[in-house]
């Protein structure tokens, strides 16, 4: 229904680049991590600590180690242990859909994040995410301690769950 073109003369304005600082300053830092295990293990959750540093030993995503079957870490031939990362985990509703990727519970009384399923997507985040990561002997200590828990998942809550927590699973 134009008759002429509404963008003539029209600039889009680029965002500016991120600066390398910036994308570092994304990751803990060796004492943030400390004051997070620490805080964790104050309230007898280690179950919670061993996954969170297992991802920061691994480089994992948290929908990447929440994925993890026991069965995806095994020891190589030379002795070295590697975990397969080949999806992550995603939230199913009764519907059996997953949820829209900016769905939040506000507003839908009828959906609760307790009527849930969760389930293990067959891929990563992209392409390049699907990988062997090589475990560093303090990441293998804490495989060693969740991979006889008897769950589906590798890390599972082993105990009752802090505030604000309310899943089965991480």
């Amino acid at each position: 229904y134009c008759t002429s073109n509404p963008l003539v003369g029209y600039r889009l304005k680029r965002k500016p680049p991120v600066k390398l600082e910036e994308v570092e300053n994304k990751y803990f830092t060796p004492d943030e991590l400390r004051a997070i295990l620490s805080y964790y293990r104050s309230q007898s959750r280690d179950d919670i600590a061993d996954f969170f540093e297992f991802l920061y030993l691994t480089g994992m995503r948290f929908s990447e180690g929440a994925s993890l079957y026991p069965q995806d870490v095994f020891k190589s031939e030379d002795g070295t242990y590697f975990c397969k990362v080949d999806g992550t985990q995603i939230l199913i509703h009764n519907n059996g859909k997953p949820p829209r990727p900016n769905w939040t519970t506000k507003g839908h009384k009828n959906i609760s994040l307790q009527q849930k399923n969760l389930k293990k997507q067959n891929s990563t985040k992209s392409d390049s995410g699907m990988r062997f990561v090589k475990l560093e002997p303090a990441a293998i200590e804490i495989y060693k301690r969740h991979k006889n828990s008897n769950c589906k998942y590798l890390f599972t809550i082993q105990t009752k769950p802090a505030p604000g927590l309310k899943h089965d699973h991480l």
